[in-house]
Parts: C-alpha cells; structure tokens; sequence
C-alpha cells in the first residue's frame, strides 16, 4: 500500500502475469494415487504470503523497526520482508518436456500446506519429514505466541513448491532439480483419501477442511 497525499487514501499496487496451456497438458492432479511422492523445493521465506500477519506480529506486537539489524535472521527486518519470491518455472518446465510422471504441482501460497490437497482426484498426503523451517518463521511464532496449527496453514513454512510423482520417476525428477539448484525434500506419499486428510507427523497436526488439529 502507497500511503496517497490526502488522508485516507492509498494506491494499491499490484503485479499480475498471466500465461496460457493447452488443456490436454493441464496438470491438475487428475492422475494423483495413494503411494505417490511428494517432492517438496525450498522456499527462499515468506514469499509474499502472509504478510497482514506477519506485520501485526512484527511491526506491532514484536515492536520491531524495518531498519532494525534482526540477529536470528542476519540481517534488517526490510531485508529480509523483501526478500525475492524463488520461482520454479524455470526448472519445473524440463522436468514436463521430458515426459516424466509429474502427477500434481502446487504452490504453496496462502493457506500453506493446504495447497497440497486441491488437486481434481480427491487424496490426502501422509507428511513424514519436513526441511528446517527458515529463521523469519520461528520469529514470527514467537513474537505472535501463534500455535503450528495456524502457522502451516497459513505459510509456507520453507517449502515453496511441492511436486506429485509417480515413484519410478522420483530419482530423476530429484536429481534434475537439483541439478538446477534447487534443494530438494522427499517429505511423504499421497494416501487415497475423500476426506483430503493431511498428516503432519514433524508437529503431530492432522489437517481437514482447511484447519489443522493435533493428532
């Protein structure tokens, strides 16, 4: 928000891209059966997701400055908020043209983890391990006293993008997004599942209808 010259008046400034597929290569986690991996990449932090918390939680309740030299993240609070969104066309593309069985792709943007589970066939995913979370999240759970229920449902929590595969193609898929520079996670399976259940078993949270309980 651009704060205007008047009182009570702002610009919101926004991006937009807008691409176009053809619809018989649409990928909408049509093919998606239990047994599946999912493959997770890094995130590079908040991603622009979240931040209506994230500067509650920051700016007034943690009484943080942007200038602010933040030790736990190494660097200021400016620095870090506007840290570059990673994105993963670029090596996710290859990974379609050579035909390997990607069974679903999802951002996970707003509503975290809960991305994972939009897919057309209904299936839930049985999440087994999870990488290290990056620093700004722990501050932001910290400085807001907010639950892991609320936090892996609303951020990305370190992993920015997941992949579906099929288990024959798992070596591949992994070695050729590493081989782009993408640090890659095998974090569980996908579990036929009409309910769309997420089990997260790093922080015992089961996840159903958009919210997470503890198992």
């Amino acid at each position: 928000m651009l704060r205007g010259a008047r009182p009570g008046s702002a610009v919101d400034l926004v991006g937009t891209a807008i691409g176009t597929v053809a619809l018989d290569r649409v990928i909408a986690g049509q093919d998606v059966r239990g047994g599946d991996v999912l493959i997770g990449l890094e995130s590079a932090g908040l991603h622009s997701n979240g931040y209506t918390l994230a500067r509650r939680v920051l700016l007034e309740q943690g009484g943080l400055a942007l200038d602010d030299h933040v030790p736990e993240l190494g660097c200021t609070l400016a620095d870090e908020l506007l840290r570059p969104t990673t994105i993963y066309v670029r090596p996710v593309l290859p990974l379609l043209e050579a035909g390997l069985p990607i069974r679903a792709l999802a951002h996970l943007t707003g509503d975290g983890l809960f991305n994972l589970v939009r897919t057309v066939r209904a299936v839930g995913f049985d999440v087994e391990r999870w990488p290290e979370v990056p620093p700004i999240f722990g501050l932001v759970q910290r400085l807001g006293r907010i639950a892991d229920e609320e936090m892996y449902g609303t951020f990305n929590m370190g992993v920015g993008f997941a992949l579906v595969v099929a288990r024959e193609g798992v070596d591949r898929v992994s070695a050729m997004l590493a081989d782009a520079g993408l640090r890659v996670h095998l974090l569980g399976h996908a579990v036929d599942d009409a309910e769309r259940t997420i089990r997260f078993r790093p922080r015992r949270l089961i996840g159903r209808g958009g919210h997470f309980t503890r198992a």
